[in-house]
């Protein structure tokens, strides 16, 4: 469609040049400039259409690929705690690297809490996968019964060396597909044996993160990062 339009452009040139030489300004001068001018307004148009795709395509693509990606900073702490700029010290640290540490562990620490506003902290079983963090538990259990009044969590490690800290809001997987795949994954990881979600009475919960900080126990002030999700 570019090189017909050329053409026509081309064409609508040398019809230009050869009416201005014949030095008389009837209509046939007029309407080739309006033709030249409308063919090459074309020509431009479709040259920048194609360009204007191309680049709406590329956007998209960079706004998909960094909508998982949080917004890192450093947490806002008081200045007796020593936390320097994030040009300063060992800078940010990565959440691509830093959120591998959440796929190794066996055991992750979970906060909820109670109707009544009273904290509840207990040790569970979990698997991250696709930047979100699955566990299980009985439908009576204590956290079960916090998440349901307010279904918010914080996770953390074991370590203090190397802490990590994520929280967000959680919600029961009701799509077989998907609990089937985290139940393959945890007894993987577990070596348990394989649950049919059909036949599970007990619920698996998600936690996608809306925070998360993390920093080295021997370098706080140094490396002290939060993130932020969309």
């Amino acid at each position: 469609m570019v090189f017909i339009n050329a053409i026509f452009t081309l064409f609508s040139l040398l019809w230009l040049i050869s009416e201005i030489t014949r030095a008389q300004p009837d209509s046939g001068l007029w309407f080739a400039l309006a033709f030249t001018l409308l063919c090459a307004a074309n020509a431009v148009n479709l040259l920048g259409g194609g360009n204007r795709r191309g680049r709406l395509v590329t956007n998209s693509g960079q706004a998909e690929q960094s909508a998982g990606e949080p917004v890192a900073d450093r947490p806002e702490v008081p200045a007796a705690y020593g936390v320097v700029a994030a040009d300063k010290g060992r800078g940010l640290l990565d959440w691509s690297q830093v959120s591998q540490q959440l796929a190794a562990p066996v055991n992750y620490w979970l906060c909820t809490t109670r109707a009544d506003g009273r904290p509840h902290s207990v040790p569970v079983w979990g698997v991250w996968l696709n930047n979100a963090f699955y566990f299980g538990t009985h439908r009576h259990s204590a956290k079960a019964r916090n998440l349901a009044a307010n279904p918010y969590l914080s996770l953390h490690l074991d370590s203090s060396r190397q802490v990590l800290i994520v929280e967000g809001p959680v919600a029961e997987i009701v799509d077989l597909r998907e609990r089937s795949l985290v139940d393959k994954a945890m007894a993987s990881k577990y070596d348990l044996e394989a649950v049919n979600p059909a036949e599970d009475p007990n619920p698996v919960f998600s936690m996608r993160p809306r925070l998360a900080f993390a920093w080295s126990g021997e370098d706080y002030g140094a490396t002290a990062t939060r993130w932020r999700f969309d």
